[in-house]
């Protein structure tokens, strides 16, 4: 960086006037870093964590064949961290930390939660059949200094019809068919319950007479602390399965289809606050003696002339944007040990086809200049950079782990092959505001068309509102987007192919570990994933590139003494 501070000032907004004060009031250094220089970042944690629970468990008999698992409890648990978090020299900052400062996590008050808990679980026998009902009820109370939440009711319901359970010589030694329904709420960490503030920095004036040992630059920062959204609601999730459990010989077998609906999830969109710094006029002269005063920049104590501009100072907030459904098929099969070789074999995979869209409004505002001075508007939207706000995810994919265990020697080995057998996924965009995507032709001008599936024309899309300079939102019109003041709002696809669906075929990972007992008390194990480096080259046709598929070569070694 060649540019540094010294005699940095902060201005900071007032009850909307502003107060400017010289860095040596805040006992700052004042100079010029050197254009190249090393940084050191830490971020020092420790965590502390408690938690108590008190279960009460009541079993009986209620009927002939009907019996009864009542359990009642509660949970406290507390989680904070006391170390000293961020922490780097701000004489020499990192590059990505421009909008933040250090701050230690001592700062952040401790969360609790309160839980109580009850469960009721009724099994009954018909004949030979086997049904068990079980019901639950979870209330969550979340304190925090932040936000203040009504409890969070979690209630869940599961079925289990025990169809066939037989002794070991029997064929079919079980089969069982079962149903659970369940809501969850989530919690939100605490990153999103006490964000830190943003910082955005704009230089006011510079200069630099080396000969003459006269250096001054003057920093405007504006501080804001609405990266906090008071408004943040707790996402609950919806969840119904239907499962279906059976033994044949000795190969055992879960299958289940379930769905799952996410609501009010947890997600981060960009804000806008304007704010106004000035600009002083430059000194082009050598032999110039500027100053930094509680009225602004002076020179020979004449005050130098200024120009106050309006800019945006952009920052990141939670939200609840994420609305999404998931559903599939989940399998495991356990077939057995293998005497010969000593060997077990477990296959497990699923097939899911996740829908995912998000419905919170995000700012961006284009770093640019009109006429000389900061663009003076900013585009609220509903998408992301890539114009889309969509995403659909669908995946078939199988686990087959091999474990041979000898235990002559201690020695046991584990052979994983991962095997992806459908990889597919798309961007797209749902307006919930008439807001859609459209298409262009060279010249910039509207036609009809399906921009999901064309492959020929750009694609653009409108914000939904676009802010003044006075913070002011106002509703974004199609004709806008032909008018020059607005044109830089109007967002654009990479590609023309950027809603196409990304297909890859089938592609294989080996992971391998290798355990050894080393007597009673002490195991060493070595592990090597994708050992065949298998990182296959995939065209992805949405943004016309090729991406590699699977992690590196990792490998690494573990020792395990147990008392």
């Amino acid at each position: 960086m060649a540019i540094r501070k010294m005699n940095q000032a902060h201005i900071i907004p007032v009850h909307n006037k502003s107060l400017l004060i010289p860095v040596s009031q805040v006992n700052r250094q004042e100079y010029f870093l050197v254009p190249n220089y090393f940084s050191h970042l830490s971020v020092e944690g420790k965590p502390i964590y408690a938690d108590m629970s008190l279960t009460a468990n009541l079993r009986n008999t209620l009927y002939n064949n009907v019996y009864n698992h009542f359990l009642l409890g509660m949970e406290i648990s507390t989680e904070g961290n006391r170390g000293e978090g961020i922490v780097f020299d701000p004489l020499q900052p990192p590059l990505e930390m421009i909008q933040v400062r250090s701050r230690s996590f001592r700062s952040i008050p401790f969360v609790n939660h309160y839980t109580t808990f009850a469960e009721d679980k009724v099994s009954f026998h018909m004949g030979k059949m086997r049904t068990e009902l079980q019901a639950g009820l979870r209330i969550t109370q979340l304190q925090t200094k932040a936000l203040h939440y009504t409890p969070a009711v979690d209630p869940r319901i599961n079925l289990k019809q025990i169809l066939v359970e037989q002794n070991k010589d029997a064929m079919l030694k079980h089969l069982s068919i079962r149903a659970g329904w369940g809501l969850m709420h989530k919690m939100p960490i605490l990153t999103y319950l006490y964000p830190d503030k943003s910082y955005t920095d704009k230089n006011c004036f510079t200069y630099n007479d080396m000969e003459n040992g006269e250096r001054l630059t003057v920093m405007h920062t504006f501080a804001t602390d609405r990266t906090f959204n008071p408004k943040l609601r707790l996402p609950v999730n919806q969840k119904l399965e239907l499962g279906l459990n059976l033994q044949i010989g000795q190969v055992e077998a879960d299958i289940v289809w379930f769905r799952e609906h996410l609501r009010n999830g947890f997600s981060t969109s960009e804000q806008v606050e304007p704010f106004t710094y000035r600009r002083y006029d430059p000194l082009f002269s050598k032999g110039e003696h500027p100053e930094l005063t509680s009225d602004g920049v002076i020179n020979n104590g004449q005050p130098l002339p200024y120009t106050t501009y309006t800019t945006f100072a952009t920052y990141t907030s939670p939200d609840n944007g994420i609305e999404q459904l998931k559903q599939g098929i989940e399998y495991t099969f356990d077939m057995g040990h293998w005497d010969l070789l000593h060997t077990s074999l477990f296959i497990s995979g699923s097939y899911l086809n996740l829908h995912e869209k998000n419905t919170a409004l995000s700012a961006r505002y284009p770093q640019i200049e009109a006429n000389g001075k900061p663009y003076p508007y900013v585009g609220i939207y509903e998408t992301n950079s890539f114009a889309a706000n969509l995403k659909v995810w669908q995946q078939f994919s199988t686990r087959f782990q091999f474990i041979t265990q000898l235990p002559r020697i201690g020695l046991i080995t584990t052979l994983t092959l991962q095997a992806v057998w459908m990889d597919k996924q798309r961007r797209g965009m749902e307006s919930n505001y008439n807001n859609p995507v459209y298409l262009i032709d060279d010249n910039g001008n509207r036609i009809d068309g399906d921009p999901m599936t064309d492959t020929e024309h750009q694609k653009r899309i409108n914000p939904v509102y676009y802010m003044d300079s006075e913070g002011v939102q106002h509703l974004f019109t199609p004709e806008m987007a032909n008018d020059k003041r607005f044109a830089d709002l109007v967002l654009t696809t990479g590609t023309p192919t950027a809603f196409l669906t990304d297909s890859f075929g089938p592609y294989f990972l080996l992971n391998l570990r290798v355990t050894k007992e080393i007597g009673r008390y002490v195991s060493v194990a070595f592990c090597a994933n994708n050992f065949t480096q298998s990182n296959p080259k995939k065209y992805t046709c949405s943004t016309q590139q090729y991406t590699i598929q699977n992690p590196g070569l990792y490998y690494g070694a573990e020792i395990a003494i147990r008392f």
